[in-house]
């Protein structure tokens, strides 16, 4: 069997070496990966406010036909419901051709 005070000491080398190991990781990889970000807004029209857009107008058309100024007031706010509805499921099913750019700066410190 092996001395403990043997062990012990290969225990506290052990732990020494880990902690000074990370140590030293931990400070050269901060200085090396500090970043900066800056967002860039969305441009353009969503699906969503297309299709409601669209919609209104369409709604207020054929309902300005059909029922004059009151029908057309009506048909712009169903037209306006639908698109908005028919958008979202369109974004849902395909995706937001709009994107949001993130860009990343390195800085070095």
């Amino acid at each position: 069997m092996k001395n403990p005070r043997f062990l012990m000491k290969n225990k506290i080398i052990i732990a020494l070496m880990c902690l000074g190991l990370t140590t030293g990781t931990v400070t050269l990889s901060h200085d090396a990966t500090a970043q900066t970000r800056v967002k860039v807004k969305k441009k353009g029209w969503s699906k969503k406010a297309k299709g409601a857009v669209l919609g209104g107008v369409g709604g207020a058309v054929i309902g300005g036909a059909v029922g004059g100024g009151k029908g057309a007031a009506i048909g712009a706010a169903a037209g306006a419901g639908g698109g908005y509805l028919y958008g979202r499921h369109r974004t849902k099913k395909k995706g937001d051709h709009r994107r949001t750019v993130i860009k990343t700066k390195k800085v070095v410190r």
